[in-house]
């Protein structure tokens, strides 16, 4: 990527101090993206599970908690516990707890307490108060809220040279969660400890409450940019510049981490900000002067907890999110304007965990002395200063912008744990009726360019409008406002061929955390089309850069679509992707309505109304954290023709293994038994089941191979409709099992003890087939379909096939775009041990076919998994059938 097409220059202008050669400095800040692999050098883990340490507890454990968590729900609200408030020392002198701050996004739904770094605290806290610091490996914590309910701590110690800092993190129960994002109410939470057995009642407390998060579409023009202070000490008198001059280049949230305003100058700032912009500036009061707290590094006073605090803070509500001193700015260079267009042209939709910012010093133009105008502080700092180092400063100091969802743990010049790995491009617009009234006008006076704006970004196409585009839009967004809900309007409903030809869209599905809140049509590749319609169906096929597409929602709002188009092989899929208007977005998530969208397109000036219509409703989703017993675990079936007669040992085996969702993709069901196993299913086990139709009988479809009935479309559908309510999330045919090995039970185990809490994209499945063991026929054994396949099938290939038609369990959240056995774009593919997990692909249940590596003597029996499975299976199996 040309970073020279941009530089963020951070000016770093002392104000007080002189520097001895070059006193004044701008760091000048190469953009570059931030890699995990670039900073594994720093790492410093307190378990082998990038640093969380998950804790069990014994029999001693659960009955003192069962204890502690009867005292605490019996407790009224205001009771006087005579436990310490955080910020505050734990009553066992463990632990000093500086904030706590809850989040949705970072890790699922979890608390995170940010602490003193273990060996600092004796430094930090006045000599007479006793403290008895203890590391992470050697405490057993968890948290208890006022309901009762428990959950486990996971804790991170994090030393970079200086830069100490705990996290202690903890999911959230489903008590805490409805609390804190149902009814917005403020939660109480207690950390109880295990570590010593004399403690009965918990070591400290916290009062937690978040504001409503709105996670705008990335590349919207009203995304949120924050920035946070470093912790500020009497500083307020450079804050309103500082403040402004961001606000000029595109940040629209500031956050004040305030330590001492022994003048009241920054109460007087804020207050005039309150009143003049309502929700731009926050204050954190970070201050513990009541601890009488020194920072080891006094020149900071505990900015490293300051800057996990924003980030775990206020994440959740910004797209991009930054923490500097007043003493720097950054400044977006021509072409560009704002950090918006900066970020929007450069990066795109691209998944990404920071963008570094290097820095260029401005510095006095003597370095002995201030010029006059050096030293007039009726000027902004930024015309004090024009002299600058001849180069960008590559000796550290630099800073970084997070992608707040993306990013874990951090120091002042360092990102530790981030994810970063190609993905794609969004232009800002979205607008309502009024707006499109007013664009509609304007751009009549003040005339657009002609020409198509719209540039390839990773394949998303960013889509502009010219001024017939406008009018066109402009009247078909009051024809759609004016039709009332059930209007017969003759245009085609999804899965449908649109109106004009150009598109055979097969689904629509929304979500809120593929990047931000969006709608997602899935649709057939256009050089597909004639091959899957029927011959009688006229149809004009458009590829993706030759379109230009809108969604217009029930209110007359509008918003841009971007178009993929997925080419691997013969596995081919198009996407087109809207974000959702305040609009759609408050109906489908805060009222949980159907909402009804229609595609409009202005690729030609003669369709006066949209070219086809869906109706989407989303269930509430609960996004449960990340290494709890209760994360979701989704598994989805390729689409299946007439083949549920082995669907429940299917479910049954992967139940066993900790998945807890279930999604059929049916095509056929001509004798009703999956109707029938559903049934049951329903009622034995609600919600563990789902079954999406896939089924486009009604407009003659023939997949280009026909036998996969538009899987990698399916897939696609799955990720997307699925995404939302899934930590990891996979799609198998029903002759594929995934087989935690030894020491792990579960999927659970495994993926706990292995990945912890690191964010990545996918974990690579390669397959193991397991074949009949005659390759001209079946045995009894394996021509009895009455035994499961697991026990049919026993023989196998010596080794793992190396070369395709590997699968993966992916986390939705974190890749974009895919194949059948490929992962096209997303964060880091991740390689297992072939000892920890294995996928047995075993041979056709119903007809002979030559498995790779199966050949006359290539394979060996095996049982191991018929062995540690089969009655285990069948056991589950007869209570589900015997139920009923």
């Amino acid at each position: 990527m040309l970073f020279v097409l941009f530089i963020l220059i951070l000016f770093t202008l002392l104000s007080g101090y002189i520097y001895t050669k070059c006193p004044f400095s701008t760091t000048t800040l190469n953009a570059d993206i931030s890699y995990p692999s670039y900073y594994s050098q720093f790492r410093d883990v307190s378990h082998p599970a990038d640093g969380w340490k998950p804790v069990g507890h014994t029999l001693d454990e659960q009955n003192l908690l069962h204890n502690m968590s009867i005292v605490v729900a019996t407790w009224p609200e205001n009771t006087k516990d005579n436990i310490p408030t955080v910020p505050c020392l734990s009553a066992d002198g463990h632990l000093l707890v500086l904030s706590v701050a809850a989040s949705r996004i970072r890790y699922g739904v979890s608390l995170t307490f940010v602490a003193v770094y273990p060996i600092d605290m004796k430094t930090v806290l006045p000599k007479h108060l006793s403290s008895h610091p203890l590391p992470s490996s050697q405490q057993s914590l968890w948290c208890i809220f006022s309901d009762g309910s428990v959950t486990p701590v996971y804790i991170y110690d994090s030393n970079f040279y200086r830069e100490h800092v705990s996290l202690l993190d903890c999911p959230l129960s489903q008590y805490a969660n409805d609390q804190l994002w149902k009814l917005n109410q403020t939660i109480r939470v207690y950390l109880a400890s295990t570590t010593t057995k004399d403690r009965k009642i918990p070591i400290l407390k916290a009062f937690v409450k978040v504001p409503v998060v709105s996670i705008i579409s990335s590349n919207s023009s009203q995304e949120s940019f924050t920035l946070c202070t470093s912790p500020l000490h009497n500083q307020a008198n450079y804050l309103v510049q500082w403040i402004e001059f961001h606000r000029l280049v595109g940040f629209n949230k500031f956050i004040i981490y305030n330590t001492t305003d022994t003048d009241n100058y920054l109460s007087t700032v804020i207050n005039i900000y309150n009143q003049k912009y309502p929700g731009l500036v926050d204050v954190v009061q970070w201050n513990f002067s009541t601890l009488r707290l020194v920072d080891f590094t006094r020149t900071r006073y505990f900015q490293v907890e300051a800057l996990h605090d924003c980030l775990i803070r206020y994440g959740d509500q910004s797209e991009w999110l930054g923490t500097l001193d007043l003493d720097e700015y950054i400044v977006p260079l021509p072409p560009y304007e704002t950090i918006v267009d900066y970020i929007h042209e450069t990066f795109g939709r691209l998944i990404i965990g920071s963008i570094n910012l290097r820095s260029q010093f401005f510095c006095s133009k003597n370095s002995r002395k201030y010029t006059p105008e050096e030293k007039d502080t009726n000027r902004l700092t930024i015309e004090r200063f024009t002299f600058r180092a001849s180069h960008l400063y590559e000796g550290g100091r630099e800073k970084y912008l997070y992608r707040p969802r993306f990013v874990q743990y951090l120091s002042i010049h360092r990102q530790f744990r981030d994810v970063s790995h190609p993905a794609d491009g969004w232009k800002p617009v979205g607008h309502t009726i009024d707006e499109q009234n007013l664009l509609h006008d304007m751009s009549i006076v003040v005339p657009a360019s002609s020409g198509d704006i719209s540039r390839l970004a990773d394949g998303w196409k960013p889509v502009g409008h010219t001024i017939d585009e406008q009018n066109l839009l402009h009247n078909m967004s009051i024809v759609v406002a004016a039709w009332p809900e059930n209007a017969e309007d003759n245009i085609p409903t999804v899965p449908c061929l649109s109106a004009d030809g150009h598109l055979l869209v097969l689904s629509i599905a929304a979500s809120r955390i593929r990047y931000g809140v969006s709608l997602t049509f899935v649709t057939v590749y256009p050089t597909d089309m004639r091959t899957v319609l029927p011959k009688n169906i006229s149809s004009h096929p458009l590829s993706s850069n030759q379109q230009s597409l809108w969604c217009i929602f029930s209110d007359g709002s509008v918003t841009p679509v971007y178009t993929y188009d997925s080419k691997y092989g013969n596995e081919r899929v198009s996407l087109l992707d809207c974000p959702l208007s305040q609009f759609a977005n408050d109906q489908l998530w805060k009222l949980n309505r159907t909402i009804r969208v229609y595609l409009a397109s202005t690729t030609t000036k003669d369709r006066q109304i949209p070219i086809l219509k869906a109706f989407v409703k989303v269930p509430i989703v609960s996004i449960i954290s990340s290494n709890s017993s209760q994360e979701s675990f989704t598994l989805c079936t390729s689409p299946l023709h007439n083949k549920a007669k082995y669907l429940v040992q299917w479910i049954e085996f992967h139940r066993l293994i900790g998945f807890n969702k279930f999604v059929i993709y049916n095509t056929t069901d001509t004798d009703d038994y999956l109707s029938t196993i559903i049934d049951i299913y329903t009622r034995k086990y609600p919600d563990l089941v789902d079954v999406v139709q896939w089924n486009f009988s009604t407009l003659g479809l023939v997949d280009v191979l026909p036998t996969r009935y538009f899987q990698v479309e399916a897939l696609h559908d799955c990720l997307i409709r699925y995404g939302d309510q899934s930590e990891w999330l996979g799609m198998l045919d029903l002759d594929e099992y995934i087989v935690p090995l030894h020491p792990y039970e579960t999927i659970v185990d495994y993926v706990h003890a292995n990945f912890g809490r690191r964010i990545i994209g996918s974990i690579n499945l390669r397959s193991q087939f397991f074949c009949n063991k005659n390759a001209s026929a079946y045995t009894p054994e394996e021509n009895d379909t009455n035994r499961l396949t697991i026990e049919r099938f026993t023989f196998r290939a010596r080794n793992r096939h190396k070369s395709g038609r590997e699968k993966y369990l992916y986390r939705p959240r974190f890749v974009q775009y895919l194949s059948i056995h490929h992962q096209i774009a997303g964060l880091s593919k991740q390689h297992p041990s072939e000892k920890h997990i294995t996928l047995a692909h075993y041979v056709s249940m119903s007809r002979l076919r030559t498995m790779p590596g199966c050949g006359t003597n290539e394979h060996v029996e095996d049982t191991s998994i018929r062995n540690r499975f089969v009655n285990r299976i069948k056991t589950t199996i007869a209570t589900l059938m015997n139920k009923h």
